[in-house]
């Protein structure tokens, strides 16, 4: 049985801890709302009982470093904070991509700091991300033309692409995102703002178009990507959502995959902004045929072990990535964006009980093989 190596006062010893329990903490952040992610949270608290580890979740606020304590949360038939035993492991997963800089420091302090052993890194914003990605030569081609956000960049985009997205390079969740089609000397455009409340319209000029983005792009840094016709479903944006983790040994599998479906005239396919889940095969078999489905999908996973393969070289380890990847009309496969702390929830929506459970339980499976690998170089 695993055994934690690292010493504890005699005040934080408890009867959980006479069974040499491993502890794993996670870390996200909690402040308005008790957490983000509610449900998959108690769904990792109760995986975390059956893998026989305390689990318990924190926020950089409750972190009592002198007193190598934790004053975190578990949930029993509802939300109940006490005080922890210091973590062996940390999974991170604080989402910080959409949060203001006062809600980001105390986080990023905690990172840069040496407090604890975590079993993730997390990801560079969009722009760089991509200029990391653009230098393996299995990806390239498959990468939307993507630029950091300009007035100039944008005119040159849309005259060379017709249609382009302008993100947020520190978004998540289909937030801040523009779609734009220049028709007809017109800008047609469908957006979702920071609250994900959908916007369209028709904008008659260059200037007018420059006036309303200068005020869309006002809070945050922005980029610019190659449009793809990703509507091949009519009238609604489809991609797929690949979700690949490493397992109980380290290695990286892929644990599922799904169709997300949009809403219509919905500017991205988010499940959160009101898309939903389809089977990979039902939505491209219609399309394509069996035989190209099977290439494509396949096409996919060589895509996802490449592009895990990449971000590791430059980030350093992972646990898990999900990835947006675009099939467009002519079956033509794109990396659309890379997620180091996706949801899961797709798997649910496509009745797939057993994924979900999959997807919940390997996180915590790697972190433990990492304490044994720890533990075993310590002998």
């Amino acid at each position: 049985m695993w055994k934690s190596k690292l010493p504890r006062s005699r005040k934080q010893v408890s009867s959980l801890e006479t069974l040499n329990r491993p502890i794993i903490g996670i870390l996200t952040l909690h402040s308005k709302k008790p957490f983000e992610e509610p449900a998959f949270f108690r769904s990792l608290l109760k995986e975390g009982e059956r893998l026989g580890a305390i689990v318990y979740l924190f926020s950089p606020k409750d972190v009592l470093a002198a007193e190598r304590k934790i004053t975190g949360f578990v949930y029993t038939d509802k939300w109940v904070q006490k005080t922890f035993p210091w973590p062996d492991i940390v999974i991170d997963r604080h989402h910080y991509l959409s949060k203001s800089a006062a809600e980001l420091e105390p986080y990023f302090t905690l990172r840069q700091q040496s407090l604890f052993r975590f079993a993730n890194h997390f990801l560079p914003d969009k722009l760089r991300l991509h200029g990391m990605l653009m230098h393996a030569d299995f990806l390239r081609p498959r990468l939307p033309e993507t630029l950091a956000y300009s007035p100039q960049e944008l005119q040159r985009m849309l005259e060379k692409h017709e249609m382009v997205y302008l993100k947020p390079l520190k978004g998540t969740g289909g937030r801040g995102i523009v779609r734009l089609e220049m028709k007809n000397g017109n800008f047609l455009f469908h957006s979702r703002n920071r609250n994900r409340l959908m916007k369209h319209g028709k904008i008659s000029s260059w200037n007018r178009l420059f006036e309303w983005l200068e005020r869309w792009v006002s809070d945050g840094e922005f980029l610019i990507q190659q449009g793809l016709q990703l509507d091949i479903v009519s009238r609604h944006i489809a991609d797929m959502r690949l979700l690949m983790q490493k397992d109980e040994q380290g290695m990286w599998r892929i644990t599922g995959h799904g169709m997300r479906i949009g809403s219509k005239k919905s500017p991205t396919s988010n499940l959160h902004g009101g898309g939903r889940g389809i089977l990979t095969h039902k939505i491209l078999l219609p399309l394509f045929g069996h035989e190209r489905v099977e290439a494509i999908v396949s096409e996919c996973f060589t895509l996802a072990f490449e592009t895990a393969k990449t971000i590791e070289d430059n980030c350093g380890p992972m646990m898990e990535l999900g990835l947006d990847i675009g099939i467009d009309r002519q079956g033509a496969v794109w990396l659309i964006e890379v997620n180091a702390m996706p949801a899961r929830n797709l798997f649910k929506q496509m009745g797939q009980e057993h994924l979900y459970r999959l997807a919940v339980r390997r996180p915590l499976q790697y972190a433990l093989f990492l304490l044994g690998a720890m533990q075993a170089d310590s002998l």
